[in-house]
């Protein structure tokens, strides 16, 4: 089963520039409005990418202005949302990244409101152990797919601003805190759903979180706010854990 393995996301909402490792179950803790909930809808929106909504999504959020990064930028800092993914199969050996850009349309290309979105850039690739291979790659309306011989295939230059390749191509806080007495219970399902199937868990409940480490073992990764932006404690600017060294 291909699971996600690593998530990196810039330019997004409270997420200026993250990137982080994910196992079979993976807990982030942290108080109210430090952006724990950005974290999986970064993860919403490469799922949306994959079922080529993500466009419609995005607008019906409210467009740019809703999802973009919120602080400061730099002179010369890109405006635009990305979002990527690394997947393996642990079994098969098989691994995938996978990366997509939002950007505006130019003011003439807009339908009439402003920070219109549309698909700037995306990629597929298969990681192998010399460099990966491009499988699939976009670059505004036009790029190449590579057919099951792995022989390139244009794209041409119609691919429309709002559609994802990969979707093309495939045709296809408000809820009230459990009873403390049922968080070990949870605990423990969440664990064992876990040995079954990838589980990523947000939460500011301390002791679900001491209740999930005391069960499997499962330290809490604490999210926290950075010079303004969403970020991890223990976290490398490389994408990886202090404590997996």
């Amino acid at each position: 089963m291909l699971a996600v393995r690593d998530v990196a996301v810039s330019g997004s909402r409270s997420l200026h520039a993250i990137r982080f490792p994910l196992g079979s179950l993976s807990v982030f803790i942290g108080a109210n409005g430090v952006g724990k909930t950005n974290l999986y809808r970064a993860l919403e929106c490469l799922q949306s990418a994959a079922t080529d909504t993500l466009i419609r999504n995005l607008v019906a959020e409210g467009s740019l202005d809703s999802v973009s990064w919120a602080g400061a930028r730099k002179v010369h800092e890109s405006a635009r949302s990305r979002w990527s993914v690394e997947l393996a199969d642990d079994v098969s050996g098989l691994a995938y990244d996978y990366a997509v850009e939002v950007g505006c349309k130019p003011p003439a290309a807009a339908a009439g409101f402003p920070l219109e979105p549309e698909l700037k850039t995306e990629r597929l690739r298969r990681i192998l152990a010399r460099r990966p291979a491009t499988l699939l790659h976009r670059h505004g309306p036009g790029g190449f797919l590579r057919d099951g011989e792995g022989r390139k295939r244009s794209l041409g230059g119609d691919l429309l601003p709002s559609e994802t390749v990969l979707g093309t191509v495939q045709d296809g806080g408000g809820y009230p805190d459990l009873h403390p007495d049922l968080l070990a219970p949870l605990a423990r399902l969440i664990v064992k759903a876990s040995a079954r199937t990838q589980v990523w868990l947000v939460t500011h409940s301390e002791r679900l979180a001491d209740a999930i480490l005391a069960e499997g073992g499962t330290r809490p990764h604490r999210v926290i706010r950075r010079e303004g932006a969403t970020w991890i404690e223990g976290l490398k600017l490389f994408g990886a854990f202090a404590e997996d060294d």
